[in-house]
Parts: C-alpha cells; sequence; structure tokens
C-alpha cells in the first residue's frame, strides 16, 4: 500500500562456504542441560520438542555432559519432553525466536514414565547463549500496539538506542532509523529472510507483500551479531510472516479515518461560503480492510495461510498558492514562440496575479499472499513456500507540485512489489540440520507525467512561476533481488557449529529522464514577453540503465558451552561485494589511472575516464566475530559482551547517477548573447539547433575538439 511509495566466485572455499545471514534468522535453537535432583547430570536423555501449532516433532539426546540442543526450528511455541528410564517425563513449554537460543534447565524426578511433572513457563524463555543485544515481538505484541500505518518496521525504533533519522533529511525512505549511532542507512530489512531493503536508497521496499495481522515476529538485533548475520553494519530487521497449523484461525478487519477530527491547514483562511475566516479540514477519507485465514490441509502434515487487503484514499492535501501572470501580461506576448508555450501549457492567469490549488491525495492498492507448509517424515523434513503481491497507484500533494506551485505539471506513482520464497530444512540426523532456501524480491517504484498538457520544456521565469512538465520527471526503478543460500548446523558435544553459503545476485533496472526535454530560464516576464531566454540547459541520449551485482558471504560459527553457565559465541564472516555492471557497458568512471586523453584536454592529476566494465572493483572483507553471554546461577540475569566487524551494503543511488556522467549523456548549456544563428530560442524549442545536433552526435565519444564535458559525481573504484 503507502508503504510502496525507495565476476564469477573464485576459490572451493568460498563456493562451499558462502552464507545467506538473512535465511539463518528465520529458526531459533532449543537447548539445555538435564540433571537429577542431586544436581548431577543425566546421560542419554531422549529429548523432543513439538511444535505446538503443527504437531512436527524434533529429537535429540543428552551428551556426557547431560547437555542437548536442537537447531534450526522453526519459530513458535514448543512442548519440550524429556525421558529417561527411571525418571518421571519431564514437560515444558517455552518459545523459539528467530535468531536466538532459548535454553532450558530440567530437572529430573526419580519416578516412573507414567508420571508426568510438568512446568509451565510463566516468562519469557531468556537467551542465554549469544551475546547478541536483540528484541522481539510476537503476533500477539505486533498487534496490539498501536501503528496507524500499519507497518511493523516502524516498530524498531522501540528497541534502546535505536530513533528514526532525522525529519529533515529528504534523502532516506522510509523504514531508515538510527541504531546505537549508526547511520540510518546501515540497517538490514528482511521479510520471510528476501532482502526488503531498497537497494539504491536504503530503507524499506517491497514490505506490503504482508498483511499486519499476518506477521508471526519482528525482531530486531542491534548489537553483537552473530557471524552468521551481516550485509550491514547498524541492525537487522527481521519481519517473519505466520503460517497455518492444525487448528483454522484467521481475522477479518477494516479501518476508517475521515477529516472530522482532523484540524484545519493553518493557511486556510477561507470559509466554504468564500468569506474569510477558519477554513475546513482538508479532505480525507481512508478506508483499510481485509482478512487472513489459515488452517490445515492434511493435519500435522499440510497447512495454508493467506490473506487479501484493500487500501483506499481519498482526499487533497493543503492549499499551495502560485504567482502567475495577469491578463493584461499575458497579451503582451509578443515572441511567437514563448505565446506557442505558453498556450501550451494552459496559459495560467489570474487578474489577482494569484491562483491557490490544492493537489489530489489519492491511494489504490491492494496485496495478497500465501502460504503452503508440507511435512515430511515425522517432521524431519519441511517445505514452505510463499508467495505475495503488492500492486499500487498513488497521487499525492507532493509529487503534484514538482518544481511548480501549479498542478498539471507533477507526476503518478505506480508499481507492483512481488516477494517468493521458497525453504527446505532436513534433519538427517538428531545433531545435524540442514537449510536451503531459495528468495525472490521484486519492487518498483515509477514516476510518470501526470499532465493534460503535451511534454515540453519546463519554463522558470525567475520571481514569477514554473510551468511545463517537472523536468525530473520520468523516473523510475525496478529491483530484482534473487537470493540463494544454505546452512548447516551441528552439535557436538559442547558445541554447536554452524555454517554454509549464501550468493544474492542484484537486477536493477532504471530510468531517470533529469532535464532531458530541457529547461529555459527568464530574468523575468518581460523578457519571456519577447522571446529572450537568460539561459537554456538541456540533457541527450537515454537515461535507461540496466545495473547488476553479485555479492556473496561466508561464516561459520561455534556456540561453545564453556560452562553450565558461560556460552562462547565464536565465529569468522567473509564479505564479497561485487562490482556493479551495465547491461549495455553504458558505465563512465574516473579512474586515476588511466592516462587517456580526454577530448582537446588531455590528462591531468586526476587520471581518465573509464567506460564499461564495473563502478568498482570487487572487494573482499574479513569480519571477525566473539562474544560471550553469562548466565551466573542460570537466574534471570545476563551479562553480554562481544567485539566484531561489520560492513555495509554499498547503496546504488550513486552509481545509478553515473548514467549523466559524460559521453553517453552529454549535456549542453546556452547563455544569455548566445541565442543566435542556428541556436535561437524557437530552434532549440523545436530540438532543430545545431548546438543540439552536435550533442546528440557526441553521445558514447569524447570529441578530441571539446574541452568541457560537464560534471562528473565519480565513484571510489576500490571501495
Amino acid at each position: 500500500m503507502k508503504r510502496t511509495i525507495r565476476k564469477v566466485l573464485a576459490g572451493v572455499f568460498i563456493a562451499c562456504l558462502f552464507s545467506l545471514p538473512v535465511f539463518a534468522a528465520l529458526t531459533g535453537d532449543i537447548s539445555g542441560t538435564v540433571t537429577d535432583s542431586s544436581g548431577a547430570v543425566v546421560v542419554g536423555a531422549k529429548i523432543t520438542a513439538k511444535n505446538l501449532s503443527t504437531g512436527t516433532t524434533r529429537e535429540a539426546t543428552t551428551s556426557d555432559i547431560g547437555q542437548f540442543s536442537i537447531a534450526q526450528l522453526e519459530i513458535g511455541s514448543y512442548e519440550v519432553s524429556i525421558a529417561k528410564g527411571g525418571f518421571k517425563l519431564y514437560k515444558e513449554t517455552t518459545t523459539v525466536r528467530s535468531g536466538e537460543n532459548s535454553r532450558l534447565a530440567a530437572k529430573l524426578e526419580i519416578g516412573t514414565a507414567d508420571s508426568v511433572v510438568t512446568v509451565e513457563a510463566t516468562v519469557a524463555t531468556l537467551d542465554v547463549a549469544t551475546a547478541q543485544m536483540s528484541d522481539s515481538l510476537d503476533t500477539a505484541e505486533v498487534q496490539s500496539l498501536p501503528n496507524q500505518a500499519r507497518d511493523p518496521v516502524a516498530y524498531a525504533t522501540l528497541s534502546p538506542g535505536t530513533v528514526p533519522v532525522s525529519k529533515d533529511n529528504p534523502f532516506l525512505g522510509t523504514g531508515s532509523f538510527n541504531s546505537n549511532g549508526s547511520r540510518g542507512r546501515a540497517n538490514n530489512i528482511t521479510v520471510d529472510g528476501i532482502i526488503s531493503s531498497d537497494l539504491s536508497t536504503t530503507g524499506e521496499a517491497g514490505t506490503g507483500t504482508f498483511s499486519y495481522d499476518g506477521v508471526q515476529e519482528f525482531k530486531l538485533i542491534s548489537n553483537n551479531f552473530d557471524a552468521e548475520f551481516g550485509r550491514n553494519s547498524g541492525s537487522q530487521v527481521q519481519i517473519i510472516t505466520r503460517g497455518g497449523g492444525n487448528k483454522f484461525h484467521g481475522s477479518a478487519y477494516w479501518f476508517h479515518q475521515n477529516a472530522f477530527f482532523n484540524a484545519r491547514d493553518f493557511f486556510n483562511n477561507v470559509k466554504p461560503d468564500g468569506s474569510n475566516g477558519p477554513g475546513s479540514p482538508t479532505p480525507f477519507v481512508q478506508n483499510q480492510g481485509g482478512f487472513t485465514v489459515g488452517g490445515p490441509v492434511f493435519k500435522n502434515h499440510t497447512f495454508f495461510f493467506g490473506h487479501w487487503e484493500l487500501d483506499k484514499t481519498r482526499g487533497g492535501g493543503s492549499t499551495t498558492v502560485a504567482f502567475v501572470p495577469t491578463p493584461a501580461q499575458v497579451a503582451g506576448i509578443t515572441d511567437p514562440t514563448s505565446s506557442a508555450l505558453f498556450k501550451a501549457i494552459g496559459a495560467p492567469q489570474s487578474a489577482s496575479g494569484q491562483v491557490t490549488n490544492s493537489g489530489p491525495n489519492q491511494d489504490n492498492g491492494h496485496s495478497w499472499s500465501v502460504r503452503v507448509d508440507q511435512n515430511f517424515h515425522d517432521g524431519r523434513d519441511n517445505l514452505f513456500v510463499r508467495y505475495g503481491e503488492n500492486p499500487d497507484v498513488a497521487i499525492s500533494p507532493g509529487i503534484t507540485f514538482v518544481n511548480s506551485a501549479l498542478p498539471g505539471f507533477g507526476a503518478q506513482f505506480g508499481g507492483t512489489s512481488r516477494n517468493l520464497v521458497i525453504g527446505h530444512t532436513w534433519s538427517p540426523t538428531s545433531n545435524i540440520v540442514n537449510q536451503f532456501r531459495f528468495g525472490f524480491g521484486r519492487s518498483q517504484a515509477s514516476f510518470t507525467p501526470n499532465t493534460p498538457f503535451p511534454l515540453g520544456p519546463q519554463i522558470t521565469i525567475t520571481g514569477l512561476l514554473s510551468v511545463g512538465e517537472s523536468n525530473i520527471i520520468p523516473q523510475g526503478r525496478t529491483q530484482n533481488t534473487f537470493q540463494y543460500g544454505d546452512t548447516v548446523s551441528w552439535v557436538h558435544g559442547r558445541h554447536t557449529f554452524k555454517f554454509g553459503a549464501d550468493v544474492i545476485r542484484y537486477q536493477s533496472p532504471s530510468v531517470f529522464d533529469a532535464n532531458f526535454r530541457g529547461t529555459f530560464t527568464f530574468a523575468n516576464f518581460a523578457d519571456f514577453q519577447t522571446g529572450t531566454p537568460s539561459a537554456f540547459t538541456q540533457r541527450v541520449g537515454t537515461s535507461a540503465r540496466h545495473n547488476f551485482a553479485l555479492d556473496a558471504f561466508s561464516f561459520v560459527q561455534d556456540d561453545f558451552r564453556l560452562t553450565n553457565t558461560i556460552t562462547l559465541n565464536l565465529g569468522f564472516r567473509l564479505e564479497s561485494s561485487g562490482g556493479v555492471t551495465e547491461g549495455n557497458s553504458l558505465l563512465s568512471n574516473l579512474d586515476p589511472h588511466n592516462t587517456t586523453p580526454i577530448g582537446a584536454l588531455g590528462t591531468g592529476p586526476l587520471g581518465g575516464i573509464d567506460l564499461g566494465g564495473e563502478a568498482f572493483h570487487r572487494n573482499w572483507n574479513p569480519a571477525p566475530r566473539v562474544g560471550m553471554a553469562w548466565n551466573p546461577g542460570r537466574g534471570k540475569l545476563v551479562f553480554r559482551g562481544g567485539y566484531g566487524i561489520a560492513y555495509d551494503y554499498i547503496f546504488l543511488n550513486p552509481i545509478t547517477n553515473l548514467r549523466f556522467a559524460a559521453p553517453f549523456i552529454p549535456s549542453l548549456s546556452v547563455s544569455a548573447g548566445q541565442f543566435t544563428g542556428s541556436n535561437t530560442y524557437a530552434n532549440l524549442v523545436a530540438g532543430t539547433s545545431a548546438i543540439q545536433a552536435a550533442n546528440v552526435a557526441s553521445i558514447g565519444v569524447f570529441n578530441p575538439t571539446s574541452i568541457n564535458f560537464g560534471s562528473i559525481s565519480a565513484v571510489d573504484q576500490n571501495l
């Protein structure tokens, strides 16, 4: 809904160890120590963990030191049963949370298996086996907390040390926040393990493919990441959606908002009858409604969960005031080119020299998703598939008034987000678990002209108005993310080892026709009347680009239970980010080592321009992680500490802006006194001037006689 309104791998070791940090985060572990009433460890006790929703079970056996660990369990509530000859059957319920280790301390009583000792958890189980700093919200907590936008990412700011980014920073998208002093761009946001971070500007993207009522867990890991987590250094945001169970469950909801309780706009001082005085509140009506439903297809084996949601918004924005010419000024336009341009854009005018307008505020969106879970071999083999879509079309005052206080020169938004994830978990033995996942995520953002007038140059008259379709429209981009990952867990004595493989492929086609129709500037309206511009700028060529990148991450981790109260988290991570390429080699970047002459300028201290290839070279970033968790006396207190190195994903916005660098998009400029010969005002409007033809001819090459190729915002090739 509105949340939608931003080389080949080398070496056998790397190919075997690349691991997806977010995939492992969809599961959690249960571990513990089993003792008798005297405190002696119990060896060989059978541990059974039963998922209370789906009925699936996993088993383990206590080691020679009385410890057990069941790794990579689906999140949710579990009943843990412990059986050993000569002792009463022990049962305890616990909750498995994403990326956490729920540790139990079971004390068996002498007796027969017919007798059962049941322990009901009255408080949330502490994660006493990891140094990670994290906060989790389950389904009930998510739904009980107020959230007008129905966006779970907003809950990240509930965690200590986390604050929203400055309201005055317009360059960070929705979902950006500062975690413990990190940058607002340093957060890795995932939905069911699929990267839902905006590749270009960061923040969230594609998070509308699920229902707010369908969130099973929201989790924020804010510090001391285990080695399996990475890609970003600030925090890990994990949203995990619900699946079906052995009981049917669902919800239906409708949210309505209107202007009845809204305050009027501060500048609205006109009553509905036209007289002076307090005006009416800005019109606004929003309806959000939908349903969720889930349950069994075949009890204990096949389950489903789905949702559908609709968002309809109708309203208006704040009043804007535009300065326009009077009818007398319009009558004084004598230049035929100016007259034709002014008529083409609707000839805005007013006897008072001002007009007021308010832009529409409309949204038409919906979303739906379906998830199917299948259990095989009594829960030792699990498969799930989830797919969701979120098409949306919207218009708002912010994109209605773009570079102009008049409507008719802005844009409308359209896009569809898609999310697919396939996961398979296999436990060949009681102490080995393998988890494979494939994910595909797509988000789109397209801003197309929203104008009743023919497209033409933008006209800026200093001190009066700007008319004509905005020179930054159209623009848009699509991000496709393909993820392949595998994680293996192996429990051996006091050790729980994890390692695996991950490759992420990014595709990002985009277009940004900034100033491709040209912009005329006039010093005053009199100059416009006589057809005497003071400046003209324009870009030529094509802004369409198709960028690609390949990232790979590897990790190995050992959670070593040093004592019954101390756990060491020892890990190493290797991150490799591939240089961004362009599908048609339309890439231009500064290279200090390139000595190829640039036009008539020759070479200089800054080097030359590389054409094609990569925006930056593939990098290799080692990231050791060391942590410790101490739970003195096995009580309610846990001390955590750790050290690690983390890296940030190189967001694509500065790289995609290389599209404007010469020679693929030449830029021309005509100043006052230069509108002569074939470069007249009329010819520039018609696109037939000599300077325009020369720039079109120079697309893709550096003219050896030219000395000015515009500016370049270079990207360091050794990022």
